[in-house]
């Protein structure tokens, strides 16, 4: 089951219960090309304080304002450049960082700055909205992973809470299987 060296969680032995959840997860997530999901047409709510969209987002900024976000993450900054001097005039702080959308990339390396950042943004009772260009797999993977980590839910109430918001979300294949080995490896309820 792995790809590209570290970027896909050795999974090793499954048992029977984790084997159906990640096949439930997987086919839940898979994209679907002879029905692609439209994808929600503003900011997706996932959490009070965790909206999800797409470039197309994060460049409406009076959107954003009006939807009471408070912080920027920008998991796609060598191709979306907005940058803090764009949130400033709106009182927006914003943060950023490159992820690839690719088989073979770590995307859960990044989990740790949306995390606290989110963690920050709630305690501060604000809003963080994250994206990516579609806000599908880089940004969709992440929020997805931090709902199933503070949403109380297991990883496929999760899965279908964040798909049910934002449409499409986290159709990478490799990226589904990071998001199944940090729920396993944190034992999150899956």
């Amino acid at each position: 089951m792995t790809t590209a060296g570290a970027c896909v969680p050795e999974l090793g032995s499954l048992s029977e219960k984790e084997g159906a959840v990640l096949k439930d997860f997987q086919s839940l997530l898979r994209l679907n090309l002879s029905y692609i999901e439209p994808l929600s047409t503003v900011p997706a709510e996932l959490l009070p304080h965790l909206f999800l969209g797409s470039r197309d987002d994060a460049v409406n900024a009076k959107v954003l304002q009006s939807l009471g976000i408070t912080h920027v993450l920008n998991c796609a900054a060598s191709t979306v450049r907005t940058g803090a001097a764009f949130y400033a005039p709106f009182g927006i702080e914003y943060s950023e960082f490159v992820a690839q959308d690719e088989q073979g990339y770590n995307i859960m390396q990044h989990y740790d700055l949306l995390a606290n950042l989110a963690n920050a943004v709630a305690e501060k009772k604000g809003r963080l909205f994250v994206h990516c260009e579609a806000g599908v797999n880089r940004s969709g993977s992440l929020c997805l992973a931090y709902h199933a980590a503070t949403s109380g839910m297991t990883l496929l109430e999760s899965a279908q809470h964040c798909k049910a918001r934002r449409g499409r979300i986290c159709t990478n294949p490799a990226f589904q299987l990071q998001v199944f080995g940090f729920a396993r490896k944190h034992q999150l309820p899956l």
